[in-house]
Order: C-alpha cells, then sequence, then structure tokens
C-alpha cells in the first residue's frame, strides 16, 4: 500500500508537540504493518476515479 501526504500536513506535523509526533509515528508504523488493525478507524472516501482513506 502507498501512503502519501499533502505538502501541508508536514508543515501542521512540524508544529505538533513531541508527545503527539511520537503517537503519530507509533500509528503509522502500526498502519504499514497492519492496515486492518482495529485500533485504527480510517473510512474510505471514494473519488471519481481513486480510492482513498481517511
Amino acid at each position: 500500500m502507498i501512503h502519501k501526504t499533502a505538502l501541508s500536513f508536514w508543515e501542521y506535523y512540524e508544529k505538533l508537540p513531541i508527545e503527539i509526533k511520537n503517537l503519530a509515528d507509533k500509528n503509522f508504523q502500526l498502519l504499514k504493518n497492519n492496515p486492518a488493525h482495529p485500533s485504527l478507524q480510517f473510512n474510505r472516501v471514494r473519488r471519481e476515479l481513486n480510492k482513498r482513506w481517511m
């Protein structure tokens, strides 16, 4: 699975407190290792040609 972010994501990410960054990093690792993990609550968003997760 390919994960992409908007450039604005990184601008906001850099402004987060370190504790929140660590939590975000931990959850991103979980997403990469097991996208179906029950603690990850993503919803599919349908676009014209692309299927994206939010």
